[in-house]
């Protein structure tokens, strides 16, 4: 009687490791779920330059520095995203001028400067293709047919300089670390396809 009490509580004790065992492999795949899964932040919009409708159900942000070689490799994929989806997403370009860049914060300037002129995405795909040295900014705004007094004065002024380091500096809250960066409502993404890019923003459009 004593050995099959001494069974039974063997059987027990190794019914309750296998259980404690299920338990925490199931706790350790929820925790690696959680921290592999792309975390969803609340990223503002700001007041930043967009197209697309205002109150669309997608929402992309990018955070970019126009010298920055990455950003301009992945951009004919954007440019292909906006032309696609621009009825239905709403896509908002915020600057993140990276120091080490010698041309990225005035680049940053001019295109707010463009944008005071309502013609920032016409001069944001000039500097995404072009040079950025000061007198390139200038000729871009006058190929363009902006004032260019009102132009050269924003840009030598630094009017906007304050606006470009909030970007900066928010994007930095968001975790951003490098360009580009982007966010399809929230959630940070990595783009390195269209392919990439289409399964985000249909995720967000039917979520």
């Amino acid at each position: 009687m004593f050995e099959r009490k001494k069974a039974r509580n063997i059987k027990l004790k190794l019914k309750t490791v296998h259980l404690m065992a299920i338990v925490s492999i199931a706790i350790i795949g929820l925790l690696i779920y959680l921290l592999l899964r792309p975390q969803q932040v609340v990223v503002s919009a700001d007041d930043d330059p967009f197209v697309g409708p205002e109150k669309a159900k997608a929402t992309v942000i990018e955070f970019f520095d126009f010298q920055c070689p990455a950003c301009r490799a992945v951009e004919p994929i954007v440019e292909q995203a906006r032309k696609n989806y621009k009825d239905r997403v709403k896509f908002v370009a915020r600057d993140l001028p990276i120091t080490y860049h010698q041309f990225a914060q005035k680049a940053a300037e001019a295109s707010e400067c463009a944008h005071e002129q309502e013609k920032y995405w016409e001069y944001h795909d000039l500097l995404m293709n072009g040079s950025l040295d000061i007198a390139s900014l200038k000729k871009y705004a006058k190929d363009l047919g902006l004032d260019t007094a009102q132009f050269n004065e924003c840009l030598d002024s630094g009017k906007y300089y304050s606006e470009t380091q909030k970007d900066y500096n928010d994007g930095v809250s968001y975790g951003v670390t490098g360009t580009p960066t982007f966010f399809v409502n929230g959630k940070k993404i990595s783009v390195k396809s269209y392919a990439d890019f289409q399964a985000a923003i249909e995720s967000a459009l039917i979520s």
